[in-house]
């Protein structure tokens, strides 16, 4: 049958956790934004059709309108027979971003959206397919669906007597051309007690990190942690965990009581990290051996959030002739393999012939065609200047850290240059600076990117890590010199550029390799503890202004300093008022009372005399006569002013 490339665009959703939606066009995906990053919530979900969903975002971003979709294919995380939501089903009264009815809506099932997007966006024309996660769908027969949406909704309304349903959270598929055949897959064992017994690798990550860290789920965390683990020193061994047996996994439980420390105990909590760890890599290694041998390939494509794990996905990669982990292997990539899987319906035809996925700036642009930058409400308190690559080299090489918001967005979970915060890898003082501007443990690795070309002559590892999915280290005539990027067992996770995915960067590299014989950057994601990567120009702005640590930003052409306190005059005749998400509250210290503002999970205290007139201003207060009742422009009261409309405590009213 012809493979033939469709002329419309397909629309992807993923409905649940990690909400995201994609534009596919042609043979790729043209657009893509997670909700987080429009919501500002850190791994925003919705588990219906909503209008909090990004559908018209990501519309505008790949420049078409809903009229133009030729077929619009969801995918449901939360749904299962029986499990309709409450009052709106799958579909909220008020949803009208498009008919939910219409035929050309299609529903397809977890596990076989996160293999047709890896699958898909590998380039491969036959690999086998490893899908891991936490759980997927849940059906009666454990099987996969394709199914236009009023018969799937119809079909998911009851579950009649007892009938036991089965939720996926391992499939193994072989991919040819187009087609996926599902091989082999394992279930989640129902248990009381989610949060402690272990039937699959996620579980096992996701429980673990959350008893390490007191209640967060913190995967991130617990894999930098397992480096500075001594195995021999863990109260629990690998065989307490789980049993190979030729290409089987058996998990155990009830090692989990001999876990009876926490995260002070930093020696303790990184050796049982780094069982966990070895573990990890184990059990998936011995996945990917039987999926290899199921679909009888030396190729791999895998897919779910586990594949965000840099140390097993560079043990899987040593285990096949081509081996590729997409740019967001967790759930916000259901949608690319929704909008990919859409083309083939547009198609008419069994495969297109995907083009391979190398570059993940697909979300949103600062500005469009040239068009200034939009700077209201923040002229006042930044000044703009001409974009100079050699001035910003040397103020990298001169230790200060740059943040940059350039071109389109990243979609995964990593920055990858787009928005990204940068600094010098030959100064310890970089990685110091950058936990502290994130608000992360002061042990946290940070990651260096460099050219393409030149990634071995720094790194031993893969020679190719556009989405930062590997883990690398450093070359032994590097090492001592990288004081950024020093690790307790040695190693890295670097990033590879070309020159056509992001041209600035790559020339910006360039010259802080002339001017210090490397070219190679920290690169770490414009982002704060618990908040989802940068995407807009005033959130890169807020970030900028409230971090005083940050030396520039870059904005496309532009780089934006701070203005100084009170160098506007114009700021003088403004009014402004308390943002909605800030807080003023009086706290007790010893003895005395002192006054605290909140916002976003951030406090700063302030004298509780300033307090006390942030209180009673009314909504069209004028700075000017702020400055007034604190004492003028030279107070100490008026630096702590300023500084409260710098962070966003304090908004300017726009006329």
């Amino acid at each position: 049958m012809s493979r033939a490339i469709p002329a419309e665009p397909a629309l992807g959703l993923h409905l649940g956790h990690n909400a995201a939606c994609a534009i596919a066009e042609g043979n790729e995906i043209k657009a893509g934004i997670q909700l987080e990053r429009v919501s500002r919530r850190k791994h925003d979900g919705v588990g219906w059709l909503s209008k909090r969903l990004p559908i018209s975002q990501v519309l505008r971003s790949a420049g078409c309108r809903i009229g133009d979709v030729g077929v619009v294919v969801s995918s449901f995380q939360a749904a299962a027979p029986g499990g309709a939501h409450f009052g709106a089903g799958y579909v909220a009264p008020n949803f009208d971003c498009f008919n939910a009815n219409d035929p050309r809506h299609w529903v397809i099932s977890h596990h076989f959206a996160h293999a047709y997007m890896t699958a898909a966006e590998s380039g491969f024309d036959e690999c086998a397919v490893l899908v891991c996660d936490l759980g997927g769908s849940t059906t009666l027969d454990g099987l996969d669906y394709d199914l236009p949406f009023s018969e799937w909704d119809n079909s998911f309304k009851c579950l009649a007597g007892r009938e036991t349903a089965k939720t996926e959270c391992l499939s193994i598929y072989k991919w040819s051309k187009g087609r996926l055949d599902l091989l082999d897959r394992e279930y989640v064992i129902p248990h009381c007690a989610p949060s402690v017994f272990i039937c699959s690798v996620a579980s096992l990550f996701e429980n673990t990190s959350t008893a390490i860290f007191k209640g967060k789920a913190a995967y991130g965390e617990l894999m930098a942690l397992a480096s500075f683990g001594d195995i021999r020193q863990s109260p629990i061994e690998i065989a307490d965990v789980l049993e190979i047996a030729g290409e089987n996994v058996t998990w155990k439980n009830g090692w989990q009581r001999k876990l009876d420390f926490n995260i002070d105990d930093f020696e303790r909590a990184a050796a049982v990290a780094s069982v966990v760890q070895r573990v990890t890599e184990l059990a998936l290694s011995t996945y990917a051996v039987r999926a290899l041998s199921m679909a009888q390939s030396s190729s791999l494509a895998v897919a779910g959030g586990v594949f965000l794990n840099i140390g097993s996905n560079s043990r899987l990669a040593l285990k096949c002739e081509r081996f590729f982990v997409p740019s967001a292997p967790h759930d916000a990539g259901i949608s690319h393999g929704c909008a990919l899987y859409g083309l083939t319906k547009l198609g008419q035809s069994t495969s297109v012939p995907f083009k391979s996925y190398q570059n993940d700036r697909i979300g949103f642009a600062n500005s469009q065609n040239g068009e200034e930058l939009d700077l209201t409400g923040f002229e006042d308190l930044v000044t703009l200047h001409r974009y100079n690559r050699e001035q910003v080299a040397r103020s990298l090489m001169a230790g200060k850290v740059v943040a940059r918001c350039c071109g389109r967005s990243e979609f995964g979970p990593r920055a990858l240059g787009g928005r990204s915060l940068l600094a010098s890898p030959f100064l310890a003082s970089s990685k110091d600076l950058l936990n502290k501007i994130k608000s992360r443990q002061v042990w946290r690795p940070v990651a260096p990117i460099t050219l393409s070309e030149r990634m071995n002559d720094f790194f031993e590892g893969p020679k190719q890590s556009p989405f930062m999915h590997f883990l690398h280290r450093i070359q032994p005539d590097w090492s001592k010199q990288f004081e950024a990027l020093a690790h307790a067992d040695g190693s890295t996770r670097a990033q590879s550029l070309k020159r056509e995915d992001d041209p600035e960067l790559y020339y910006l590299l360039k010259k802080f390799g002339r001017l210090t014989g490397a070219p190679v950057l920290v690169n770490t994601s414009l982002n704060g503890r618990d908040e989802p990567i940068v995407e807009s120009v005033s959130d890169a702005l807020r970030f900028f202004l409230r971090h005083s640590e940050i030396d520039s930003l870059i904005l496309d052409n532009c780089t934006i300093r701070r203005s100084g306190p009170w160098a506007s005059a114009a700021l003088m005749e403004k009014s402004v008022q308390l943002s909605v998400e800030t807080k003023v509250f009086l706290a007790s210290g010893g003895s005395d009372f002192c006054a605290v503002i909140s916002q976003r999970g951030q406090e700063f205290e302030i004298d509780i005399e300033l307090a006390i007139v942030l209180l009673s201003i009314g909504p069209l207060q004028q700075v000017s006569s702020i400055l007034d009742r604190v004492g003028g422009r030279e107070s100490h009261l008026a630096r702590q002013l300023y500084t409260l409309l710098e962070t966003g405590c304090l908004e300017v009213i726009r006329s």
